[in-house]
Formats: structure tokens, sequence, C-alpha cells
């Protein structure tokens, strides 16, 4: 278990080749499934082709984790140079000020150099600083299952949904994948980022919708009715404000769904999400996979309970779900 997690700290840390991490990682959970399988008495051959089943679109979770591989190179090498450029800005200042000299040159030169400056700053701040769209960001985790000597990153289906139904330490508890899908307008179809979501993903955020509303626990199970949330980008865009959006089918990977509700741009979480739907719909094969630890889950603490606490009580639960890991560790979405 140790190095399962020795590759995926490896990948946070920005390792040389994120692609090869990802590959482990998937393999890693894949052979974990398949022996639990054996040690149910299939044999090997059997056992990793159910595996395979079961985890059903390998290739599409590979390449949502090397997005968000890549998106959080984006950061991380964007505050790299904003701390490297304000270090150059300082040392070159104190270097205007020991030979002062002729400062019409340098002063040009500075005044561009802040200019620069801004407009990092401003580039930087965009991406890392931005507010986070959650109500009671301060009480907001990002939850995960832990496996016995390090963790797993994220969590399955059966987990999450006992973790929304059993604990007390949460007045919330969601989860989500991001993805694309096809969306035919009147003009070329075109892929959008969209987010799968569980039920209660829009509670967490802070007013959220522009008009309508989220999604219904009817409309949250596998064979729920095609239903989306859009992003007030995506309306005021490709839909040209459609005041009638709400009644409006959208094709969405060659089937209608009917928009039920607008997210306003200063809510849209996951960054970037066009179109919103029902993780149970969505990807049904994950609903009974406790083998599945893909899910990304956020959880709002309940006023007066500890993060040591909520984490101690979520692994309590996670143990009693059949395939549930031990344990779990949670992080705070601000730090």
């Amino acid at each position: 278990m140790r190095k399962g997690k020795a590759r995926r700290d490896h990948r946070l840390s920005g390792g040389a080749d994120p692609e090869r991490e990802i590959n482990e990682e998937l393999e890693f959970h894949l052979q974990r499934r398949a022996d639990e399988l054996r040690g149910d008495g299939l044999p090997p051959e059997e056992a990793l082709r159910r595996a395979r089943e079961e985890f059903g679109d390998i290739e599409g979770t590979r390449a949502y984790c090397e997005r968000e591989d890549r998106k959080r190179d984006l950061k991380e090498r964007l505050a790299r140079f904003a701390r490297a450029f304000g270090d150059g800005l300082t040392t070159a200042g104190r270097a205007l000020a020991r030979r002062p000299g002729s400062v019409a040159g340098p002063v040009v030169i500075l005044a561009v150099a802040i200019a620069l400056n801004a407009l990092v700053f401003t580039v930087v701040r965009g991406v890392l600083l931005a507010p986070l769209p959650f109500h009671d960001t301060d009480q907001v985790a990002l939850v995960r299952e832990t496996a016995q000597g390090g963790g797993l990153g994220r969590t399955s289906y059966p987990v999450l949904d006992a973790w929304r139904r059993e604990a007390t330490g949460a007045t919330a508890v969601a989860g989500y994948l991001t993805d694309e899908v096809t969306l035919a307008t009147s003009e070329v179809p075109h892929r959008v980022h969209s987010t799968s979501v569980t039920l209660g993903f829009f509670d967490l955020l802070d007013r959220p919708l522009l008009r309508g509303r989220g999604f219904t626990a009817e409309e949250q199970r596998p064979d729920g009715p095609p239903v989306a949330v859009i992003s007030e980008g995506l309306w005021r865009g490709a839909l040209g404000g459609d005041p009638a959006v709400l009644r409006r089918p959208l094709r969405i990977n060659g089937i209608e769904f009917s928009v039920v509700g607008i997210v306003r741009s200063a809510a849209v979480f996951p960054d970037g999400t066009d179109i919103w739907l029902p993780m149970e719909r969505m990807a049904p094969q994950l609903v009974d996979i406790a083998g599945a630890k893909i899910v990304l889950t956020l959880a709002r603490l309940r006023s007066g309970v500890s993060l040591p606490a909520l984490t101690e009580e979520l692994g309590g639960i996670s143990k009693s779900v059949p395939g549930g890991a031990p344990a779990a560790s949670a992080v705070m979405v601000r730090q």
C-alpha cells in the first residue's frame, strides 16, 4: 500500500513523468479490486476481467487525471514564475539604489517591470487566489478514503453514499467527476466541459443558481430523467441568452436533456464547467463498485465539529462498507 501512496505523492509534488504515475495509480486500484475478487474465489484471469468490467471507462478516468495534472502544473508554474519575477524585481531595485548614476534607462526598465509584475499578479490572482464559490468556505473539506499505510486520493460511490446518509459531523456531503461531453446546438456540435455530481452538490455552493433549480432525488437515479444544469457563460454564449432555455431541450452525447437550472458565473465549480449532470445517470456503473475510488468528495463540517473528529467518523463508516477503505483523511479547501 505504501507503494501506491508513494506514486501519488510523487505526482502531487510535480514528478517528472505524470503519465506513468497515472497509469501506475490506475493499475494499482485495478489490481487491488482483482485481488479482492480472487479472494472471493474467482480464477485470476476472470478476476482481472471482472475488475476491468466493473471499473468501466478506464481511459476516461485516465484522461480526467491527466487534465487535473495539467491544471495543477499550470498553477504551480505560474506561482513559481510570480515568485521569481518578484525576487528579480527586488534585486534590480536594490542594484539601482546602490548605483543611482544615469537613471533614465533604469527607470524605464523598472516601469516596464512593474507593469509586467502587475499583469502576472492579475493572472495569478485569477488562477490561484480567486474566492472559492462555497457557502461557509472555511467549513468545507475535501475528504477521501485512506488505505492501510497510505491515502487513496479519492472515494468510491458506495462509500460516499454511506457518508452522505450516516455522517453526523457533516451537514452536507457530495461528490463530483469532471469530463467532457458533445453538445449539439444550432451550429456544429462541439465538446464542452461537464461535471457529473451527486445529490446535494449545489447545496455546498454559495447561492449558485441564477435561474431554475438543482437536481432532485428522482433525477439522481441511474434510471432518472435526462436533465442538466448549465453555466451562465454557456447560456449567454452558445445558447444566445435564450429566455426560454429552461423549457428548451439540449442534445448532449446524442440524447435530449432538459435544462432545469443555470449557475451564475461567480459560483461555477469546478472552474470551467459548462454543464452539470447527475452522476448516477451518467456513470451508473460506479453506483455499486466500492473498488472504483475515483470520485472527488466534499463535506461541510457541522458547527462545533473538528476536522479530526469528522475524519474519524468517516473512517468508521468507510470501514463498514464492503470494499471500503479502513480509514479516511481530509483537508480544508482553504489550505
